[in-house]
C-alpha cells in the first residue's frame, strides 16, 4: 500500500507541530523518517495511525483518500503503528496482550512470530516482568498479528542492543519484500542510510529533504538536523574553575536475581568527583538491573553496600541494600548530598503522560502561588530548548523533548552527584552534544557524574569506564 500526504498541517493553541507537510511513502520499501527533537515526526506518525487528527491536508492510501477517526480505522485499514512508548497492559501475560484488537486470535502464529524475537519468553509471562526490549518486541508482534500493510516504528531500535537491531532490520527487510510499506522514525543517520530506501528530513515541522537513500550524504544529514546550535552551554574554563570538596560515590557487593530478568553479581564500583564514570552494557547483562538496584526501585532480594563521602571528610553516608532502606527518596532526603537522578523510564518513573508539564518540571519543589510556579516552569523550558507551554499535558512531547525536559529538572541547581541512565536515549544529535558538554562542564565544577548506558557513549569524555558483562562488572 502507498502512501501519500498533501499539506498536512498540525496546529496546536501555542505553536504549529506540522507544516504543510506533502511527502509519499511507496509500498514494498523501508523508509527512514529523521529529524532533530520537537521537528513533527511522532505527530505525523500519530496522524497517519488514526491518533491524532490534521488540522488541514489530505491522506492517500492506495490511491484513495483516507480520514481516520480513531488508531481503530486506520487499523483496519492496513495501519499499524509501534509506539516508543508501547502501549501495553501491565498486569496480564504477553499472549492477552497479544491478544487484543486481533479479530481471530491464531497461538501458533503468535508463538511463531514472537520467537523470531524472543525464544527463550513464554507467552505466558506477565508483561510487568518484561525489560525494555521485550516490552517493544510484544508491541511489536501484536502489531504483526494484525497483519498489518504499513508497519510505522517509532524509534525502534532505542531499546536494542546492536545484535537485536541489525536482526530487526533484516526481518524488516524481509518483511518489505512481501510488499510491506514500512515506515522508522529514527535519530541514527547511519541506521537510515544502511538500512531504508528513502529518507525524509523534517526540520520545525516541514520537508527539508525526501528522497532515495543511496547517494545520500551523511553530513549533509547531520547539517540539516544539528546546524542550528543554540550556544546557551558554552565550555568550562577549567583553568577558572575554583571547586570546594568532591564527593565520592562508593558501590560495594551489589547483588540482584530477579526471576525474569538479567541478575548482578557481586558488582562493586566508584565514581569520583570531577569526572564522568561510565558503566556500559546491553539489556541483557543487567544494565537495567543495576540501574534498579543503586536507585532502589529494584523488587527482588538485593544485597550490597552504599558510601557516599566528601573529600573533606565532614559528611559521610552508608547503607545496606539488604535493610531494604534505600530508594530515591532516601538518596535526595536523608542521605545529606544533594541528587540528581535521571532513570532510563522517563515517562512513569520520571514523569507521567497524563500531568500538566509544570506538575513534572516542579515535583521535586515547594512553590506556593500559580506564578511562581509557572515563572519557574518556564525557565526549564527555555533552559530545555523545548516548545511546550506549562499547561500542556506531557503526552504532547515527543521522547526526546520528555528527555530534555527532565534533565533541565534534575540538573537545575547543578546537583552534588549525578546518576544518568541511558541519558542520550531518544535525543537528536545536537542534543546529545549539548548534553554531553552540560556532564563536563558539571564535573569540571567538581560535580561527581555517574552514567549507565545500554546505547553507544562517549568514553573519550569519561575519566573512568567500566563494562557489565553477565551481571558482572569490570573496570576498562
Amino acid at each position: 500500500m502507498d502512501i501519500r500526504l498533501e499539506k498536512i498541517c498540525v496546529r496546536f493553541p501555542h505553536k504549529t507541530v506540522l507544516n504543510d507537510v506533502s511527502c509519499s511513502f511507496a509500498g514494498g520499501k523501508i523508509h527512514s523518517l529523521l529529524g532533530e527533537n520537537g521537528a513533527g515526526k511522532s505527530t505525523l506518525a500519530c496522524v497517519l495511525a488514526g491518533e491524532r487528527q490534521p488540522s488541514s491536508g489530505r491522506i492517500f492510501a492506495g490511491g484513495n483518500e483516507v480520514r481516520f477517526q480513531s488508531a481503530r480505522n486506520a487499523i483496519r485499514s492496513g495501519i499499524c503503528c509501534v509506539h516508543q512508548r508501547p502501549v501495553l497492559a501491565e498486569s496480564v501475560s504477553v499472549r492477552e496482550n497479544l491478544k487484543l484488537g486481533v479479530r481471530k486470535f491464531d497461538y501458533s502464529k503468535a508463538r511463531e512470530l514472537f520467537s523470531l524475537w524472543l525464544p527463550e519468553v513464554r507467552l505466558s509471562v506477565p508483561v510487568k516482568d518484561l525489560s525494555s526490549d521485550a516490552r517493544f518486541f510484544t508491541a511489536l508482534t501484536g502489531a504483526l498479528l494484525k497483519n498489518p500493510e504499513v508497519l510505522i516504528l517509532d524509534e525502534p531500535a532505542a531499546q536494542l542492543d546492536s545484535e537485536q537491531k541489525d536482526f530487526l532490520y533484516s526481518r524488516l527487510r524481509v518483511f518489505a519484500g512481501g510488499g510491506m510499506n514500512i515506515i522508522v522514525i529514527t535519530h541514527n543517520i547511519d541506521d537510515a542510510l544502511k538500512n531504508s530506501d528513502t529518507v525524509t528530513v523534517l526540520d520545525e515541522g516541514s520537508v527539508r529533504i525526501s528522497g532515495p537513500s543511496s547517494g545520500t550524504d551523511g553530513q549533509t544529514l547531520r547539517r540539516l538536523i544539528s546546524g542550528r546550535y543554540s550556544g546557551d552551554i558554552q565550555p568550562v574554563n577549567f583553568s577558572a574553575v575554583r571547586t570546594g570538596p568532591g564527593v565520592t560515590l562508593e558501590f560495594s557487593g551489589l547483588s540482584a536475581k530477579p526471576l525474569l530478568r538479567p541478575f548482578v553479581r557481586n558488582a562493586s564500583f566508584k565514581a569520583a568527583p570531577r569526572m564522568i564514570t561510565l558503566i556500559s552494557g546491553p539489556a541483557e547483562s543487567g544494565i537495567y538491573t543495576l540501574e534498579n538496584i543503586i536507585t532502589g526501585m529494584e523488587d527482588s532480594r538485593v544485597s550490597g553496600k552504599i558510601r557516599i563521602t566528601s573529600d573533606d571528610g565532614r559528611r559521610s553516608f552508608s547503607a545496606d541494600f539488604g535493610s531494604g532502606r534505600i530508594s530515591c527518596g532516601v538518596l535526595r532526603n536523608r542521605s545529606g548530598f544533594s541528587f540528581g537522578i535521571i532513570p532510563s523510564d522517563r515517562n512513569f518513573r520520571a514523569s507521567n503522560p497524563q500531568l500538566p508539564v509544570s506538575s513534572v518540571l516542579c515535583a521535586r519543589k515547594s512553590i506556593a502561588s500559580a506564578r511562581h510556579l509557572k515563572e519557574y516552569s518556564m525557565k526549564l523550558i527555555k533552559k530545555s530548548g523545548v516548545a511546550i507551554m506549562p499547561e500542556e499535558r506531557t503526552s504532547c512531547l515527543s521522547g526526546g523533548m520528555l528527555q530534555r525536559l527532565v534533565i533541565s529538572r534534575e540538573l537545575d541547581g547543578e546537583p552534588e552527584i549525578v546518576i544518568l541512565c541511558d541519558p542520550l536515549h531518544g535525543l537528536d544529535v545536537k542534543a546529545e552534544d549539548e548534553l554531553c558538554l552540560r556532564l563536563e562542564n558539571l564535573a569540571a565544577c567538581g560535580r561527581t557524574v555517574l552514567v549507565l548506558s545500554a546505547a553507544p557513549f562517549p568514553q573519550n569524555i569519561c575519566g573512568r569506564c567500566y563494562r557489565l558483562t553477565g551481571g558482572e562488572v569490570t573496570a576498562l
